[in-house]
């Protein structure tokens, strides 16, 4: 009975500042905790999604990764809930990656979120976040978005695209994007 009487007290919190993700504190590799009641502390500097990626073994030298880096996003100009650092498919120019952005929520158009290459073979797999596309009720396209996506499709062998949201959700968003 104290462990349904605990764990319902850290689950169902009076005060939300003491959920976990108001109460946790990043350590570095060393250890180090960092202030987080400072005010400048920058949320960003605690992932590097440059070093992520080299973490993943992605080699931009390697003349079979059709991937480019992208500094579109430096100081938060396209989309400012992604990190300054994204990465798209190297066919497609800054322009058409800008124009597909904003077809998207939030301009949170398809980025690279995970690289999978085992041992440097040319088949892999990604994973690329973004936020759900805004046809509207007249079911609009977009160009730019749609060769975003085919460029995706054609680095690997398939391209699954995921909508997680309920089907209602979705359905009423159409109404809500306009």
């Amino acid at each position: 009975m104290k462990l349904y009487a605990n764990l319902n007290n850290l689950i169902f919190q009076k005060e939300h500042t003491n959920i976990f993700n108001f109460i946790y504190k990043y350590c570095d590799f060393y250890n180090q905790q960092i202030n987080e009641s400072d005010s400048n502390f920058d949320g960003w500097k605690i992932f590097n999604p440059k070093k992520e990626f080299l973490r993943q073994n992605l080699d931009f030298k390697d003349e079979n990764i059709k991937l480019k880096e992208s500094i579109l996003n430096k100081n938060f100009g396209l989309c400012s809930t992604f990190p300054n650092y994204l990465i798209f498919p190297s066919v497609l120019q800054d322009n058409e990656i800008k124009e597909a952005s904003l077809f998207r929520s939030k301009n949170r158009l398809p980025t690279l979120s995970y690289y999978y290459n085992p041992n440097g073979k040319k088949i892999f797999g990604s994973l690329w976040r973004s936020s759900q596309n805004k046809p509207g009720l007249t079911n609009n396209r977009s160009p730019s978005d749609e060769r975003l996506l085919k460029a995706i499709g054609d680095l690997g062998n398939k391209l699954y695209v995921y909508d997680a949201r309920p089907y209602l959700a979705a359905q009423a968003n159409k109404v809500n994007l306009i």
